[in-house]
C-alpha cells in the first residue's frame, strides 16, 4: 500500500487546525435540540487550483503589523470595505521578444502608495493616475499588551501577498484621547462603526452621544439591521448588563434601550448577537426555560 502524503502537510508553516477538518452548520430548533446541517466549506480548501485541501505555504498570507509598528496588536475585530484607491499606470521598456538586442514598451498597473519606478522607466500612460474602488480590511483597536489601543489599521486586500502591502492606521485618540479599547465593530453604508467596551478609565460608552443613562457602556458586539445599530450588552461596570441598546444610524441622536432584565432577571451579560436571515416561528415558551410575554412575539422585519 502507497501512502502519499499532499505537499506541505507536514511543512507548512502556518497550521493552524487538524488536515481535514470539515466546519458543518448546527441550527438550533425553537426548543433548543441540535439539528446538524451538511458542510458548508472545508478549511484552506483551494478550488482554484489542483492542490486541494490541506495548509499549504501559499494559500496563507501574514502580515506582521507589529513589525511596521509595535503598537499594531491586539484588535478585536473587523470588517471590509470598499474605498476609491490611486493607481499609476507606468510604461518601461524590456527585451523585445524576437530580437533581444532591441526594447519594446510595456506598461503596468500599480498602487500609488506603493509605486517605485522601474529601472527602465519610459514615462506613463494615458491617463497616467486614475482612481477605482479597491476592498479594504479594518482592524479595530482593543488592547496592544502595554495600552488601550486607538489605531484602526486598514490593509489594502490586494496587496496582502505583496512584498510591501500597503498598511494605513487612523489614531482615534487624536480626535479624542478616551476613544481607545473598543469591542467590535459594523458597517452602514459608507460609515463604520465601533463598539465601546473599556479604556483606561474603565467601561466606557463614547459612542452613545449624550445620553444620560451610564448603564449604556461596556458592550460586546455588535450588529445593523437597516437603519438601526444594535449593541450587545455585557458588563457596565457595576452589573452584567441586560440593556440592548438601538440607534438610529441616520440620526445619530436617537438612542432607545430594551432591557431584558425586566422580562428575566438572568438575560445579562451577552457576548455577542447575530441577526438571523431565516424566518422562523415564534413561540412563547423559549427553551422550555424563558415565558415570553404575549404581545412582543410580533416579528420584527429586518433589513440586511
Amino acid at each position: 500500500m502507497l501512502e502519499q502524503v499532499k505537499e506541505g502537510m507536514t511543512t507548512s508553516a502556518l497550521v493552524v487546525s487538524d488536515e481535514y477538518r470539515i466546519f458543518a452548520r448546527v441550527q438550533l430548533d425553537i426548543k433548543g435540540k441540535k439539528r446538524p446541517r451538511p458542510a458548508r466549506y472545508l478549511e484552506f480548501s483551494d478550488y482554484e487550483t489542483p492542490n486541494g485541501i490541506g495548509p499549504y505555504d501559499s494559500q496563507v498570507s501574514v502580515i506582521d503589523l507589529a513589525i511596521l509598528n509595535s503598537s499594531f496588536k491586539g484588535f478585536y475585530g473587523g470588517f471590509t470595505a470598499l474605498s476609491n484607491v490611486t493607481f499609476v499606470n507606468e510604461t518601461y521598456l524590456v527585451p523585445a521578444k524576437d530580437d533581444p538586442k532591441y526594447t519594446e514598451t510595456a506598461w503596468k498597473v500599480v498602487v500609488k502608495a506603493g509605486y517605485t519606478p522601474s529601472a527602465t522607466h519610459s514615462g506613463f500612460g494615458d491617463p497616467g493616475e486614475f482612481e477605482q474602488e479597491a476592498e479594504y480590511v479594518y482592524l479595530v483597536p482593543f488592547f496592544n499588551g502595554t495600552a488601550y489601543a486607538s489605531k484602526v489599521v486598514r490593509v489594502l486586500a490586494h496587496t496582502f501577498c505583496s512584498a510591501t502591502p500597503v498598511v494605513e492606521a487612523l489614531d482615534l485618540s487624536a480626535t479624542d484621547k478616551s476613544l481607545k479599547g473598543f469591542g467590535s465593530s459594523f458597517t452602514h453604508g459608507s460609515y463604520g462603526y465601533l463598539v465601546p467596551r473599556e479604556n483606561e478609565n474603565g467601561l466606557f460608552g463614547k459612542l452613545v452621544p449624550d445620553f444620560a443613562d451610564r448603564a449604556l457602556r461596556g458592550f460586546s458586539g455588535g450588529m445593523v439591521s437597516g437603519k438601526y445599530g444594535f449593541f450587545v450588552p455585557y458588563f457596565n461596570g457595576m452589573t452584567f448588563s441586560g440593556k440592548v441598546c438601538r440607534i438610529n444610524l441616520e440620526k445619530f441622536e436617537e438612542v432607545q434601550t430594551l432591557d431584558l432584565t425586566q422580562l428575566n432577571s438572568t438575560l445579562r451579560g451577552f457576548a455577542d448577537g447575530i441577526l438571523s436571515k431565516v424566518e422562523e416561528t415564534l413561540d412563547v415558551d423559549l427553551f422550555n426555560e424563558f415565558q415570553v410575554r404575549i404581545g412582543t412575539t410580533d416579528p420584527y422585519n429586518y433589513a440586511y
